[in-house]
């Protein structure tokens, strides 16, 4: 075995038996890869082509039923048509990140539809996946947002340096 293979099995028996810097480290690299996984998805889809589509409907929707009408969940929806290679689809993701806010966050998803590109003659512009072209959303992320992305994907791994290695 290397190096890296004996220190990860023994972070492992020691997170299996409760030590603090074992459990940290594999919150640590659980998030970063799970950001890492995320920032890569981010570029691929950023990649995506896009044609015209037809809004058929969009605004916000809610989530779920709270008794107290300021706890109620919002998120974006849409529905939307459009063709690729003559084959004509429907599509009702808005963007990659679905979010939810209630009271005061409400408009994160109205912030979200904002970012829906209108063409000129009045029609959307609806991404899709080249490979599987049924696949497709109306935002795709930008540089600030895979930047945020990959920029959290080393917070938990500094501060897990900061905590035990400084």
């Amino acid at each position: 075995m290397d190096f890296i293979s004996i220190y990860l099995v023994d972070m492992y028996q020691l997170a299996l038996s409760g030590d603090d810097q074992a459990i940290f480290f594999w919150i640590a690299a659980y998030a970063w890869l799970m950001c890492t996984i995320s920032v890569i998805w981010q570029i691929r889809v950023s990649r995506w082509p896009f044609v015209a589509g037809r809004l058929l409907r969009h605004g916000l929707e809610k989530v779920g039923r709270e008794a107290v009408r300021v706890e109620q969940a919002y998120q974006a929806s849409a529905v939307y048509e459009y063709e690729v290679d003559g084959q004509p689809y429907t599509g009702s993701r808005v963007s990659y990140l679905v979010m939810t806010g209630s009271g005061g966050f409400k408009n994160v998803g109205e912030t979200q539809l904002k970012g829906i590109q209108r063409l000129p003659d009045g029609s959307v512009k609806v991404f899709y996946n080249p490979r599987r072209p049924k696949k497709s959303m109306l935002v795709i992320p930008g540089v600030t947002s895979i930047t945020v992305t990959f920029v959290l994907s080393l917070v938990m791994p500094f501060f897990y340096f900061l905590k035990f290695y400084t």
